[in-house]
């Protein structure tokens, strides 16, 4: 987006960001149906897939807002 979160903004999706962290570090299928629905090209070697995938579902809420959508 153009601009900085603000304070509530920014709590909300560290919250979010924890959350995610925490379900995907004991559920590998949730995992892997994520990752393998999302992106174009293969994942890395080496990446950490639950930490891809919890950051995959930041990505996905904040291209979900309203003010990152275009209407026509």
């Amino acid at each position: 987006m153009s601009r900085e979160p603000n304070a509530e903004e920014l709590a909300v999706l560290t919250r979010l960001l924890d959350k995610h962290r925490t379900e995907y570090a004991t559920d590998a299928a949730g995992v892997d149906a994520l990752l393998k629905s999302t992106g174009e090209s293969p994942i890395p070697d080496g990446i950490d897939r639950p930490e891809l995938a919890a950051w995959t579902s930041i990505a996905r809420t904040l291209l979900n807002l309203h003010e990152t959508m275009t209407r026509l």
